[in-house]
């Protein structure tokens, strides 16, 4: 097997490959984050709304 140097070696031996794990969040966030900026007018508009003061 090549060395790779962004797989790592974790407890017993099992190795992590970050690009593919970042991908995979990066790939997760994406949606999240569309969605927040379509409705983020509606949530500053509810937080108004509800008299929540400091």
């Amino acid at each position: 097997m090549a060395y790779r140097p962004w797989d790592r070696d974790g407890a017993g031996g099992q190795t992590f490959a970050y690009p593919v794990m970042m991908a995979g969040s990066i790939l997760t966030i994406i949606p999240m984050a569309i969605v927040l900026v379509v409705f983020q007018h509606f949530f500053v508009r509810g937080v108004a709304q509800s008299g929540v003061e400091r």
